[in-house]
């Protein structure tokens, strides 16, 4: 459990091992996406949706809840 800055305790489902999984996640954050201080972004272009639909659920389980979409007018997704 992590306890955040806001107070709220957070239950993850961080793996405890390599997979495969893990690796087309850590390979999004290192081609289209971002970390800062407290956030962890990921960016699909239009024709990324497929690799989207594929690691969104991967991401979702390991924070244990429901990932926001942010959608861009020239079809970008950000979660």
């Amino acid at each position: 459990m992590v306890k955040g800055k806001n107070g709220r305790t957070y239950k993850l489902n961080m793996p405890a091992e390599w997979s495969r999984e893990l690796g087309l996640l850590l390979g999004w954050i290192t081609g289209d996406g971002f970390i800062s201080q407290n956030k962890l972004g990921l960016v699909f272009a239009k024709e990324d949706e497929e690799a989207r639909k594929i690691i969104q659920p991967i991401l979702e389980n390991y924070c244990n809840r429901k990932i926001k979409e942010i959608k861009y007018p020239n079809g970008c997704v950000q979660i």
